[in-house]
């Protein structure tokens, strides 16, 4: 009976979040990004939706229509009219969320990319999306595309930094304005609104990827539209809730779910990484939704804090963690909500159920008194969080669940507006991504014939996972070939992506297809589940395998050298690579761990290691700006290492 009352209520809510306000429904062949904020707008127009302390910005929701169609008059002013393309090239502010919306709501195209990217790219994306204008936030982007910009006849540049321009002006024949300039500039012109609908471009999203020259993807209102819909009922976001937004604003995972949370009539708080921990007390978030990254860093950041408590208090901790970890699985396994452990007899769950009962004590003393710490130190309202962008290694899982701090690990791709999938309170399968939004389907295939494999088959039907729904791209700009490479005939979006689908509809990930490291002897890698699992060690920051076509698996590692120099002292110094007694007191640590792997194979085994002398950051190019490894450019830069590491094993 219990079950049932909590089910219905679980559904009055979903319809709740769903009928909350008019552009959810009935949108039809019309799907105006735009309507969104007019809705929000007449509903809750003294609502704070952006605080940027950065660049003091604070606007209202009502403040934040009115600005986005002042300026959208002002941009048809100057010649901005549907299908026109506008190159936004800055990072994340609440400044280019109002430009952003503004290009939209005349029905134009923004062409979006960070501008810490290099300038060859930037220039490459100005003239590959025909743009005809620019939004900025730093200089030096003028310098690094005066040419383009002078060839292609830009029509205005919109400058939302903070340095004195006043020269610049007259060193350039562009108009060239100041975000206050565009302000002043704006008053008094008349907007019109175009007819716009759903399957009307909106974005060109140039990705940094991690091969090759970037695509642009060509997302249309109705993915954008559709991905606000659809979202409601998966996260539950509401209103007066705080949210910090601290990832790049043109990756798409970080703008859609920004575009969700402001429909939710919400605040979002902007910070960076630099000031993250400062800022999360600052502004006391009730969610968080960011990339795997940040919670590995949250991660170190709290175990680093724990190595400067006495033995005593690291063991209790410890002894504490291990047995809250214990509980929370001892209940998973019991609710059928463990992949790995399914089908369990009756007997099996009966002493899960006695396990969970005589530790639950324990774990609720340890959640109200000794994690509460941890909880205070996320600001002191954390609700919850949400990771995607990228796979959450299981460990950090593990870690957070134990600690009663919910993490909802979702999936997309930018291709797909990105969200495909969700976990949710009603189905919190650890491990997985969650079941398909609303709307989406998945499909398991084998990669070879692309025939449909069932559940049952071939194992859990591991497979190239296929996606379909509203979301999914109009396709890549000026490239036919290469959307055809990727779009079924009937309408399916082949992710690239491996795995399989739980009895439960959740899709479980096992890497990427072109990510698997492929041995001499026809052995599959599932490289990142490796690299996951070797990062666990304290010693380990960074970590790429190799081994494609070669006989075994050797791996490229950035030490931790704080860590590194708390145990080895002065023996630290110098190049470590040389110091033969570390490498294989590491090296036998990092096997006796993918050894515990519950589906070891022999060929998992690390035959070498090589310690690179610098991290793969942003700044050397070595990570994109989702904070993924470009692992393509790390084994090309690396290619001598790697190839003396097959001359010698150690």
């Amino acid at each position: 009976m219990l079950n049932f009352v909590r089910k219905n209520l679980n559904l009055f809510r979903k319809h709740i979040l769903r009928s909350r306000s008019s552009f959810f429904t009935n949108t039809g062949e019309k799907a105006f990004l735009t309507n969104v904020w007019e809705c929000l707008a007449k509903d809750y127009p003294d609502v704070l939706l952006l605080n940027d302390d950065y660049t003091n910005t604070r606007l209202r929701a009502g403040e934040f229509y009115d600005k986005v169609l002042s300026f959208a008059g002002a941009l048809q002013h100057l010649g901005v009219k549907k299908g026109t393309k506008v190159a936004q090239f800055s990072e994340n502010s609440a400044r280019w969320m109002v430009l952003d919306q503004a290009i939209i709501a005349c029905g134009a195209i923004n062409a979006v990319r960070g501008s810490s990217a290099p300038a060859s790219e930037l220039d490459y994306i100005y003239e590959h999306s025909e743009s005809c204008a620019l939004v900025i936030d730093e200089i030096k982007i003028i310098d690094a595309l005066h040419k383009r910009l002078s060839k292609n006849d830009t029509l205005f540049i919109i400058y939302i930094g903070d340095e004195d321009i006043s020269g610049l002006k007259k060193l350039i024949e562009i108009p060239i304005f100041t975000f206050s300039d565009f302000e002043k500039f704006a008053q008094g012109k008349k907007y019109k609104k175009p007819d716009v609908y759903k399957d009307d471009p909106l974005t060109i999203v140039y990705s940094s990827g991690t091969t090759g020259k970037p695509k642009g993807v060509l997302l249309s209102h109705g993915n954008i539209v559709s991905q606000i819909q659809v979202l409601h009922p998966a996260i539950g976001f509401k209103s007066n809730m705080r949210a910090l937004n601290v990832l790049p604003i043109w990756h798409m995972y970080e703008r859609t779910c920004a575009y969700y949370l402001m429909s939710c009539a919400g605040t979002i708080n902007y910070t960076n990484l630099r000031n993250f921990k400062k800022d999360l007390q600052k502004y006391r978030p009730h969610y968080m939704i960011t990339v795997p990254r940040l919670w590995v860093m949250i991660y170190d950041s709290i175990m680093a804090e724990l190595k400067g408590k006495s033995i005593f208090s690291r063991a209790v901790f410890m002894t504490l963690l291990g047995v809250s970890k214990t509980c929370k699985k001892a209940r998973r396994v019991r609710k059928g909500q463990c992949i790995y452990e399914k089908n369990k007899t009756l007997l099996d769950r009966a002493s899960r159920f006695l396990v969970n009962k005589v530790l639950r004590p324990i774990d609720a003393f340890s959640t109200n008194f000794v994690y509460k710490k941890v909880k205070d130190s996320l600001g002191g309202c954390y609700i919850k969080g949400v990771s995607g962008g990228g796979a959450l290694p299981h460990y950090i899982e593990d870690f957070f669940e134990a600690l009663a701090i919910p993490i909802y690990v979702g999936y997309g791709l930018t291709e797909t507006g990105p969200v495909l999938s969700v976990r949710t309170e009603e189905n919190n399968q650890i491990y997985s991504v969650g079941p398909p939004l609303d709307m989406t389907e998945f499909k398991i295939v084998d990669p070879e014939t692309m025939a449909e494999v069932e559940y049952g088959q071939k194992g859990l039907a591991k497979g190239l996972v296929l996606v379909r729904g509203p979301q999914v791209m109009l396709g890549y700009y000026r490239d036919e070939e290469a959307t055809r490479q990727v779009m079924t005939q009937d309408g399916w979006f082949i992710t690239g992506d491996l795995g399989w689908l739980t009895e439960e509809g959740s899709l479980v990930l096992v890497g990427r297809q072109k990510e698997i490291i492929v041995l001499q002897n026809g052995e599959n890698i599932e490289a990142t589940v490796l690299e996951d699992i070797c990062q666990q060690n304290p010693f380990v920051d960074q970590i790429v395998l190799t081994g494609q076509d070669m006989l075994t698996l050797s791996a490229l590692i950035c030490l931790n050298m704080d860590e590194v120099k708390r145990v080895l002292g002065k023996n630290a110094e110098g190049n470590l690579n040389q110091n033969s007694g570390f490498r294989a007191m590491l090296m036998n640590e990092l096997n006796q761990k993918i050894k515990a792997r519950e589906s070891f194979r022999a060929h998992e085994r690390l035959y070498n290691i090589y310690f690179v002398p610098e991290g793969f950051t942003i700044a050397n190019g070595l990570m994109t700006q989702s904070m993924k490894i470009r692992k393509n450019l790390v084994i090309e830069k690396y290619k001598d290492e790697i190839s003396s590491m097959y001359g010698k094993r150690y």
